[in-house]
């Protein structure tokens, strides 16, 4: 990975992979989608898609406020 200042705005900085962090990316990007196959196989899109539907909602719960304080609004 590079790293430097914007010509034009030197608050800024510019973050490049270099060929060799490019290499690795793309190398774990394969092991990533290899594993998410094995983690939905045998699962059909509608499982899939009620898990999604846990999942975010679960998120969201952790994320807004407790039910508790939501009832007393």
């Amino acid at each position: 990975m590079t790293r430097r200042r914007d010509p034009d705005n030197r608050r800024i900085h510019r973050v490049e992979l270099t060929e060799a962090g490019e290499a690795t990316f793309f190398r774990l990007l394969e092991s990533v989608s290899a594993f998410d196959r094995r983690l939905r196989s045998g699962l059909d899109e509608g499982e899939i898609a009620a898990l999604t539907r846990a999942l975010t909602r679960l998120r969201d719960n952790v994320a807004g406020p407790a039910a508790d304080e939501r009832a007393e609004e």
